[in-house]
């Protein structure tokens, strides 16, 4: 039965796509390198190729959070560098790289109506810019699912969105050589993540969006410390918490079911044109992280904790090619919040950045 209706949906897709070409107001478009979805040009995970020079206010990453050997049951920060070693250096190199692609979209009355399924995905990483430029560390981020444009004006975005840490060899070979053991780092991870995205356009130039995540039921996620109770291990369907808990040797806890451990970001971006290949853009972006409630502590979570908050703001040149629109920004960035590595999300660090962003 399953292979009649495969084959069929096929036949019917291929039909309405060879059909489109020939209704006014319907169209089909098989491949786009850009999405419907715009996303705010301030997002340190948002997915473009980007080159940055970071300079650290506060918050320089020296230390990386283990699994406790002491029967504690609580992390522990052990540090990278020996001593007071690169103690002054301020100076980081942040490079990603990313793509948007479009397998398929549908459109209607010449795409005032469009409906496309994609995938976007990103790497970020970051570099010292000192000592050799040793990788601290780095991250995989990908979307996959629908976006929904509207009238050229509002646009919706669902699906699937994955996150996980990554140590740099580097860095793992500088703090087992300091001290002199070999330590279980404690990794970022949120595969997956259920993604609720929605992007106005107030204005010609001016964009409005909103953004949410929240793992799903069956989710493979880490610390164990940012857990849900609800969530569920997915190779057997047990509860999560504890078993990522008693891998990482802390101690399980017990969270209300109000935490959720909800990620939320809003912000704007304005882009103003000086010509028809130069204009100016200036851009901000907030983010709410529920599993800050826990403080990254075992046994720190209360109701009353307020959800980790941090922004970032950019301002710069845009640099457009007029004939495919394809974008290149130089900006200008402050940054006050989490260190933009998934694996130091305990590490909070201010910084002003110089970035080249493209796409």
């Amino acid at each position: 039965m399953k292979k009649p209706l495969l084959i069929l949906s096929l036949i019917l897709f291929v039909g309405l796509t060879a059909f489109a070409t020939e209704v006014p107001f319907f169209s089909f478009k098989w491949f786009s390198s850009r999405s419907l979805y715009d996303q705010n040009p301030a997002d340190v995970f948002s997915v473009n190729n980007t080159l940055g020079y970071l300079w650290f206010l506060s918050g320089q990453p020296r230390t990386v959070r283990v699994t406790p050997t002491d029967g504690s049951g609580q992390y522990e920060d052990i540090p990278i560098y020996e001593g007071e070693r690169y103690a002054d250096e301020k100076a980081y190199l942040h490079l990603k790289t990313g793509a948007n692609v479009g397998f398929f979209r549908f459109s209607l009355f010449r795409e005032k109506v469009a409906l496309e399924f994609g995938l976007s995905a990103a790497l970020n990483s970051i570099f010292q810019g000192f000592g050799g430029a040793d990788n601290l560390g780095y991250d995989g981020v990908y979307f996959i699912g629908p976006q929904l444009r509207l009238f050229d004006r509002v646009s919706f975005k669902f699906g699937l969105q994955h996150y996980s840490g990554h140590y740099g060899d580097e860095t793992l070979e500088n703090f087992n050589k300091v001290n002199g053991e070999l330590r279980q780092g404690i990794e970022f991870t949120r595969d997956n993540n259920l993604f609720f995205g929605l992007n106005v356009d107030i204005l010609k130039n001016l964009h409005f969006n909103i953004e949410a995540t929240r793992p799903m039921v069956k989710s493979w996620m880490g610390p164990a410390v940012h857990i849900p109770n609800w969530v569920l291990k997915p190779s057997n369907e047990q509860p999560a918490h504890p078993i990522v808990a008693g891998d990482e040797k802390v101690t399980a806890v017990e969270y209300p079911d109000s935490y959720e451990a909800w990620s939320v970001q809003t912000g704007l971006w304005y882009d103003f044109s000086l010509t028809n290949q130069l204009g100016l853009s200036l851009a901000a972006i907030v983010k709410f992280h529920q599993d800050g409630m826990t403080l990254h502590t075992v046994g720190a979570y209360q109701e009353e904790n307020p959800w980790e908050t941090e922004f970032t703001l950019g301002v710069g040149l845009v640099l457009k090619e007029p004939k495919t629109d394809f974008k290149t920004r130089i900006n200008f960035t402050y940054h006050n919040g989490r260190t933009p590595l998934l694996n130091f999300f305990y590490q909070r660090s201010s910084y002003i950045g110089l970035t080249i962003i493209m796409g």
